[in-house]
């Protein structure tokens, strides 16, 4: 996404309205999409339709190159085939 679009994650959770956005004080948060950014803080039940319906959105709103298009097919297959 930030390659393609030079946005940040706070314009996709925004735009692909997958995530809530918070506004704390000044500074916009994306607290739960947050948690799926490492693999360290990734919940034990995830929203997987979130990530899916994320990666979907990117897909729609990118023109990826072919390498980026199947690696992030690929990768949300995996993550529908492990929670589906």
């Amino acid at each position: 996404w930030e390659r393609y679009t030079s946005l940040g994650k706070v314009d996709l959770a925004e735009r692909s309205r997958c995530w809530r956005v918070y506004v704390d004080g000044t500074t916009v948060k994306t607290r739960t999409f947050d948690k799926y950014l490492s693999p360290r803080t990734i919940p034990d039940r995830p929203r997987w339709r979130s990530v899916v319906r994320t990666a979907n959105y990117v897909q729609a709103q990118c023109e990826l190159n072919e390498a980026d298009h199947l690696e992030l097919t690929l990768l949300t297959q995996i993550v529908e085939d492990s929670y589906t």
